[in-house]
């Protein structure tokens, strides 16, 4: 605000204007746009072959997961993002779930869900599958390919 209260003492209006004006789009989208929503979404572009080969594997049943869901000591050619997956079933429904979460927390705040071995598998919102698991905690944006991100909603 400096700059343009020393551009309009100056007369230079149309600089003014031009940093005010600036500044304010800089402001309005640092404030209004979903950086969590950008980064999942750029995170899946950027890394599009590695989720393909994971969602290869869980159809093809190579990820083994223990009692627990978690798939651990997989083939090494199989990513998982340095923070381990879970391959479980659907409550209540039927397929699985495969979930590659952004942080080693037990409950990750943001994570990859790819819903798989049922009919409907491509177009099924995680978010409605079941409220229980999903809805009442997470916001689902699809990505493409089954996948779909979750953000935890606070």
């Amino acid at each position: 605000m400096a700059w343009v209260v020393l551009f309009w003492r100056h007369h230079y209006r149309a600089w003014a204007w031009a940093v005010g004006g600036a500044t304010l789009a800089l402001v309005v989208t640092i404030t209004q746009v979903p950086w969590n929503n950008v980064f999942g979404r750029t995170w899946y572009t950027a890394h599009h072959t590695e989720f393909q080969t994971l969602a290869d594997a869980a159809h093809q049943e190579q990820l083994h997961p223990d009692s627990d869901g978690w798939v651990r000591g997989h083939d090494s050619s199989v990513p998982n993002f340095g923070h381990g997956l879970q391959d479980v079933p659907v409550p209540g429904a039927p397929g699985r779930v495969l979930m590659a979460g952004m942080s080693s927390e037990e409950v990750s705040e943001n994570l990859y869900v790819h819903v798989y071995g049922r009919p409907d598998a491509a177009r099924i919102d995680p978010c409605t599958i079941t409220t229980a698991t999903f809805g009442e905690h997470y916001r689902c944006a699809r990505l493409g390919a089954g996948w779909w991100w979750l953000q935890r909603r606070y």
